[in-house]
């Protein structure tokens, strides 16, 4: 009898163990998508300070204002997700749901993060520890923060290096700037951002319970994927042209993340919802 008691004693413990490391394991993950967030407001807000297009008084003064709330978004994001990843979970929580309510509605799914994710981890999971379905509920909330962060980083990489540069000019061969995929693709660049955004709305629409996705998630995530990788494949192998003095040389480390970016989304695909309950 007492071996009995002490088995299932264990065997709780066990159970217990197998939650919190499932819990910690997707603050982890959602406190680099927080980073990412951070990244891409970021990348923002360097688009709106360096367009020098005229614009009157008014204007301006608004776009102040709005590149003061984008660089305190981008301050929240950063602080929650190395809170996140240090593993304070209260202080990531706070980070998130502010930062995505200010960064509404890119930022919504930042909101659930903090809710959801961070609040079981900031609890240290005891009442999850009770609830046979978390690990089930934790895998969901890793692919959403997975697809999100990959959709993220997909659409920061657009602006990265794809392509160097050379001019040919009275015989001479100068080197130019590299270019991004904005600067260099025609189209196919506005098709991976597409398909990133739509990444990121599957992840939203994931951990929204009231909502039911007439598309079943995981193939379409993986199909987003693939799609994403072949366009990157296509343009790697078939560079750009550009006019006859212009000659778009080798392609740049920005290309090879955006492939790797893609993947990613396609490997969150990959993640199954198991419905057995966990031991």
């Amino acid at each position: 009898m007492d071996d009995q008691i002490e088995a299932d004693a264990q065997a709780a413990t066990d159970s217990r163990h197998v939650v919190h490391e499932a819990a910690f394991r997707t603050a982890r993950i959602w406190g680099i998508v927080g980073l990412g967030f951070a990244g891409l407001y970021l990348l923002l807000a360097n688009f709106v300070s360096s367009d020098d297009t005229y614009r009157s008084p008014d204007v301006e003064d608004q776009l102040h204002v709005a590149l003061i709330v984008i660089l305190v978004i981008v301050g929240v994001f950063f602080v929650g997700g190395i809170l996140a990843l240090i593993g304070r979970y209260r202080g990531a929580r706070v980070c998130f749901i502010v930062g995505g309510i200010l960064g509404m509605p890119l930022g919504l799914i930042m909101v659930f993060a903090g809710v959801k994710a961070m609040k079981a981890a900031a609890m240290g999971m005891e009442d999850a520890a009770m609830d046979p379905t978390w690990i089930s509920r934790s895998t969901k909330f890793d692919r959403a923060g997975l697809a999100a962060g990959a959709g993220l980083l997909t659409i920061i990489s657009l602006w990265s290096p794809w392509y160097g540069m050379s001019a040919s000019i009275g015989g001479f061969s100068l080197e130019g700037p590299p270019l991004s995929a904005w600067e260099s693709l025609d189209g196919i660049d506005t098709v991976i951002l597409l398909l990133s955004l739509a990444a990121i709305a599957l992840a939203v629409l994931t951990l929204v319970p009231t909502i039911k996705v007439s598309v079943p998630t995981s193939p379409a995530l993986m199909c987003i994927g693939a799609v994403v990788v072949l366009l990157v494949l296509f343009r790697i192998v078939d560079k750009p042209s550009g006019p006859d003095y212009l000659d778009v040389g080798g392609v740049k480390w920005g290309i090879f993340a955006s492939l790797v970016f893609g993947a990613t989304i396609a490997g969150a695909g990959l993640l199954k919802i198991s419905d057995r309950p966990a031991a």
